[in-house]
């Protein structure tokens, strides 16, 4: 399983403000693409370690 660390910021208030909202997507999107990018490499060790495992 992929670990990732991201700091999400917090929407204050009844409120939503156009840069809280923008913040927030921009957290969301950070998180999708440290988690894309952690999974591919995981896939690429397992199989890394698979090959050497079988050779």
């Amino acid at each position: 399983m992929a670990k990732i660390a991201e700091l999400i910021a917090d929407i204050i208030g009844p409120e939503f403000s156009r840069d809280n909202v923008q913040n927030l997507a921009n957290n969301v999107g950070s998180v999708v693409q440290k988690l894309n990018t952690t999974y591919q490499q995981q896939l690429i060790d397992e199989y890394e370690a698979f090959t050497l495992f079988m050779s």
